[in-house]
């Protein structure tokens, strides 16, 4: 049962981290207005830093990172309570352990792209399947 619920809220961030991603004119918003409120400019900046340098797949390894790094409080809470522990993030923060754990997370680029191709393919299917229903 923890398991489905935890499955859920890491589909659930999953969601929210594509929802950024597709979203691209409205990245630098995004991220300066959920984390610089949150955590300390030297964090945002190292993170915007590398999000710059390796791309949209550093967005989606530091959302896993978050999620490890607040795992136990995580699995303390029920699901409810977890997305709002998940809205507003406690600011005290470990700048070493979260990118270290950003740096564990082993998202390849191929994978990444893989994985948008497979959306796109599935966004054409399901206009393709409208399109018929309203013929």
């Amino acid at each position: 049962m923890l398991i489905s619920r935890l499955w859920i809220l890491v589909q659930k961030c999953s969601f929210l981290i594509g929802s950024f991603l597709y979203s691209r004119r409205n990245n630098f918003f995004y991220l300066s207005n959920n984390f610089s409120v949150i955590w300390d400019n030297d964090i945002i900046s190292k993170i915007w830093d590398c999000f710059l340098l390796e791309g949209e797949v550093y967005a989606i390894k530091t959302g896993v990172a978050i999620l490890k790094y607040f795992e136990l409080d995580l699995k303390m809470e029920t699901f409810d309570r977890a997305i709002k522990f998940l809205k507003d993030l406690p600011s005290d923060l470990d700048e070493d352990l979260l990118f270290s754990l950003i740096e564990k997370v082993n998202v390849s680029w191929q994978d990444y792209q893989d994985e948008l191709e497979q959306q796109k393919v599935a966004e054409i299917n399901s206009k393709v399947h409208q399109a018929l229903l309203e013929n």
